[in-house]
């Protein structure tokens, strides 16, 4: 997971808000046999890399390549959480260095309507 300090900044500031979660993992249990209780209910131990309140935030391309296998996993990651009722938010990495005003507006907006 790549650091962003000015946006982790403006997030922190939110109620709610943790940096890189793992939301599955948590669910079934961390510890020894972690692997195959996710395994039995068919998750596996993905990380997020912000969480605030029902919200997910991803962001891409920060290092990483996201064609073929790596896109299908994002997509598995994404359908898993919305399974649990977590909303998924994805930024590029360009604009959590640049623009992180705009990663927190957007945040703080979604945060306005609850879903669950």
């Amino acid at each position: 997971m790549a650091d962003y300090p000015d946006l982790e900044k403006q997030l922190s500031v939110l109620t709610g808000y943790r940096k890189e979660v793992r939301i599955f993992a948590e669910m079934v249990g961390l510890g020894p046999g972690l692997r195959e209780r996710l395994k039995s209910r068919g998750f596996s131990d993905f990380r997020y890399d912000y969480k605030v309140d029902d919200l997910l935030i991803e962001i891409q391309g920060h290092g990483f390549s996201h064609r073929g296998s790596g896109q299908q996993r994002d997509w598995k990651k994404c359908n898993d959480a919305a399974m649990l009722g977590y909303r998924v938010l994805y930024f590029p990495a360009d604009l959590a260095r640049k623009r992180p005003d705009i990663i927190l507006e957007t945040v703080e907006e979604c945060l306005k309507f609850k879903t669950r």
